[in-house]
This record gives C-alpha cells, sequence and structure tokens, in this order.
C-alpha cells in the first residue's frame, strides 16, 4: 500500500545466486535459496573425427552422473521481525542415514559414519495454502533415496514430517521426480495433495495437515501419471494407464476418495488438457500405427470424441503401415515382460528375427501410442517387408 514501505536490510549472496524467493500470502515471511554452483568439476569431451579440417576436433560434454551438484540452502526473512534465519534441514527425519549402496565400499562408508553429517536436500516451494496458515515444502535429497513432504514452521524455520517415501534404489516416477516439486497441492487450507510410490506403483494421496492422517486415493498396479484439481476443488482429473500398462486414459475421482470413473475409451496413448471451463476435453491422441491427432470430447461419461486434426501427408497415408502385436512373457521373477513383434506377412527363411533394442533409461517403446522412435517404428516396417520378424 502507498506509503507502507521501509527500507529491508541488505542480503549479502557473495559467491551464491539468490533463487526461489517465495512471499507468503500475508507478506510477512519471504522464503529464498542461495545457491552455490558446483566445483571442480570435469566435463567430458567428445571426438568429433568428421570435419572440414581433416583433424580430430573435441567437443565439449556435460560432467559424468556422479559429479559434484550445486549447492543450495534455504533461508527465512520475517519481515515482521527484521531477521533472516536459515531452514533447519537437521530436522528433517533421517537426513544422516547412510544409503546402503555404501556397505559396499568399507572405506567410504567408515568415513560417512566419522562426519555424521547431514545429507544434502534439494527444496521446492514453500507452497502457502490460500489463507496463508500453513506452508508444504517438498525436499528430495541429492543422492536420490529420499523424498519428504514437509509441513514448514516459517517463524522458526524447522519442519514436522507429513510424507517421508525412501527408496534404496531411486526416488521417482511418475508426480515423484526429483527435478520439481511433482503433482502436489492444496485441496483445501488443511488438506495436502501428493504422489507416491510407497505401494510400487505412483498413486495419489491427501494427507490432513493438522492430523497428520494419510488417505490413499488411488491403489493398483497401475499408476496415476498426471493430476489435475478440478476447480470447485471435489474432484481429481489424471492421466492413468489401469486398463493396460501401454495404454492411458483420462479418469477423475472424488478428493475424498470413492468411486473411479473413467471418461476416455480410446485404446491408445491418449494426452489430455482440460478446457478453461472444464467443459471439454482436447485430446492428442495416438495408436501403434497412427501418430497424435487433436480430438474434443465433451467431459462427460460415454461421450464421442471427435477428431478435428488431419496431420499425416498422403504419401504416409499410401503406405500399409503394421500394427505390431503386443506379447507378454513372464521373467524369471514372476513379472509380466511386454514387447512389440513385427510379422512379415512372407517370412524370408533365410532372415532370422532381428531385436531393437531400445530404452536411453526413461523411454519404452510397448505401448499401444506412437512413439518418438517413430523412425525405428519405419524401419522395423521396411525389415519386416524384406522378411525379417522385428521383437
Amino acid at each position: 500500500q502507498s506509503g507502507d514501505t521501509k527500507s529491508l536490510k541488505p542480503l549479502y549472496t557473495d559467491d551464491r545466486f539468490l533463487n526461489n524467493v517465495v512471499i507468503s500470502p500475508n507478506g510477512r515471511f519471504v522464503t529464498y535459496k542461495l545457491t552455490a554452483p558446483a566445483q571442480n568439476n570435469h566435463n567430458t569431451i567428445v571426438p568429433n573425427y568428421v570435419t572440414a579440417s581433416g583433424y580430430t576436433e573435441d567437443i565439449p560434454g556435460r560432467t559424468k552422473v556422479g559429479e559434484n551438484e550445486s549447492v543450495s540452502q534455504g533461508f527465512i526473512y520475517d519481515k515482521q521481525r527484521d531477521s533472516i534465519y536459515a531452514i533447519q534441514t537437521a530436522t528433517i527425519p533421517g537426513i544422516k542415514d547412510i544409503p546402503d549402496f555404501y556397505k559396499e565400499y568399507p572405506k567410504v562408508l567408515d568415513s560417512l559414519k566419522k562426519k555424521n553429517a547431514d545429507r544434502l536436500v534439494n527444496f521446492f516451494g514453500p507452497l502457502w495454502n490460500e489463507n496463508g496458515s500453513a506452508a508444504v515444502m517438498v525436499a528430495t535429497s541429492t543422492d536420490n533415496k529420499d523424498r519428504w513432504i514437509l509441513n514448514l514452521d516459517a517463524s522458526t524455520g524447522k519442519f514436522n514430517l507429513i510424507d517421508r517415501q525412501h527408496d534404496e534404489a531411486w526416488i521417482g516416477g511418475p508426480g515423484i521426480s526429483g527435478f520439481f516439486q511433482g503433482s502436489t497441492g492444496w485441496v483445501d487450507n488443511n488438506h495436502f495433495y501428493y504422489q507416491s510410490e510407497a505401494t510400487g506403483y505412483s498413486h495419489l494421496y491427501v494427507a490432513d495437515i493438522s492430523t497428520g492422517a494419510k488417505k490413499q486415493l488411488t491403489s493398483g498396479k497401475w499408476e496415476v501419471q498426471s493430476v489435475q484439481l478440478a476447480k470447485d476443488k471435489r474432484n481429481f482429473y489424471f492421466k492413468s494407464n489401469k486398463e493396460h500398462p501401454g495404454i492411458t486414459n483420462f479418469f477423475s475421482i472424488g478428493v475424498n476418495g470413492g468411486e473411479l470413473v473413467q471418461i476416455t475409451t480410446m485404446k491408445g496413448l491418449n494426452d489430455i488438457t482440460l478446457s478453461p471451463d472444464e467443459k471439454y476435453l482436447a485430446i492428442n491422441y495416438s495408436y501403434l500405427n497412427k501418430p497424435g491427432e487433436l480430438y474434443i470430447q465433451p467431459n462427460k461419461i460415454g461421450a464421442k470424441a471427435v477428431k478435428v486434426t488431419e496431420s499425416t501427408t498422403q504419401e504416409f497415408n499410401s503406405y500399409k503401415w503394421r500394427e505390431p502385436d503386443m506379447v507378454s512373457f513372464k521373467n524369471r521373477y514372476g513379472a509380466d515382460v511386454y514387447a512389440r513383434v513385427y510379422k512379415s506377412d512372407k517370412p524370408h527363411p533365410n532372415h532370422p528375427a532381428v531385436v531393437f533394442v531400445h530404452g536411453a533409461g526413461y523411454l519404452q517403446n510397448v505401448h499401444f501410442g506412437w512413439s518418438t522412435y517413430f523412425r525405428e517404428f519405419m524401419f522395423n516396417n521396411l525389415l519386416a517387408d524384406n522378411g525379417y520378424t522385428v521383437i
């Protein structure tokens, strides 16, 4: 307001940079991070052999996994008391826990035990509720073993635990990524929603901040892949692969749980954007042999999705792209392993099967939609044309 201004004490960042500034709804608290860039890292060097000069030239690359990361520290400025204090990471449960894999490195383990230091964490938030009475922060350990949902007492910088997800392998999954706060938010001033893989699959939870009680809204051997709270805050909308690991559709469920309602039904991959008034769905729909096209559907059970784009060319449509078979088998642990099989109409006796190896650690190609592996999809069709069976 006019006339209600004053100079604040200066903030010295030294060799760190200021980021993630958040002001509480009532303007009393300002949270921020000071981040120090990673030190003493080595970048990879990629040799480029085919050059105009005829000489091998170097292409600077990124650092390897395991190099030092930037280090951040959270702070709170209390305007009422005109004071700055650090967020108390020591109050996070399990902050000193040492990951199990260090048992394979006894000397390093002994050194870590002697240091007994707090693990480094990345903070996201705080996320304030509407009336400004509570703030929640999401913290992930830089060793990727823990994700904490924490109730922040802004007047002290201390935490109360809402939820801790621990995984000796790697914390991740839909809505739980370590690179952002994930699918989190306030249902109302007292209830906070988030996703967790506590059961082995990413599902939707709601926590009561005042009592600490947690309620799992979805369950089963499938995952919630994206979440959106309805404007009236009575339901959640989400994308899920409930029917099959490689098929996604759009669902809704009440904020207190209850019946799961399926809204879209097309077999394939359905990526949905709700209209601002939530009356319609814009669906980017694709199938095994059909690239993504835009469909519009009323946000109602049983409503028909109407195709509104035709993005492929006449030349593309002139070829009969195969619809590969989706097969599965049990591995040694009894889990289902899925694969696409491209069968040849005229198998050649001298042409064996070709195994298409894919991955990169974060992408799979055994779903019922169009993949970013579209070049390989086309090449697999060419191989099948020439008598090969492609798996």
